[in-house]
């Protein structure tokens, strides 16, 4: 029974977070033009130079999180944050990856989440998450 009390707590806390990879984010959009504020969102966003690509992650502001930078890596579209629940603390990777991306580029962003995971687990949390949109083409 421990067990299931363990995982449903987890999927408790990811029901509090939102991911949205490929929204086209760019510096020149302030926050206040994305913030969820009447709804109590902490933003963390992976902005893009061009035009789409990006991340942006919302988590409710009832979870202690904190941004993992030490965990991204420059060349990936990739946020990575800690969230602490009241039994667990996960560690979520929200990645995009754009279509048609070169074999190059593919090879990088799987050594950089290897080595994201990697480092993610010498944390010891009880769970580590990757997600977002990793195109097929």
């Amino acid at each position: 029974m421990k067990f299931i009390s363990s995982k449903l707590s987890i999927v408790k806390v990811i029901l509090h977070v939102s991911l949205f990879p490929k929204l086209g984010l760019m510096t020149q959009i302030p926050d206040s033009d994305i913030s969820l504020n009447n709804f109590n969102f902490t933003l963390f966003r992976r902005d893009r130079n061009r035009r789409d690509g990006g991340v942006l992650v919302y988590v409710r502001e009832c979870l202690p999180v904190r941004r993992r930078v030490d965990l991204e890596n420059h060349q990936s579209e990739a946020i990575w944050i800690e969230i602490q629940s009241n039994t667990s603390r996960i560690i979520l990777g929200a990645y995009y990856r754009p279509p048609g991306a070169t074999q190059t580029y593919i090879n990088t962003l799987l050594s950089d989440l290897e080595a994201s995971v990697n480092g993610a687990y010498l944390c010891k949390p009880e769970c580590v998450l990757i997600l977002g949109d990793f195109n097929d083409t």
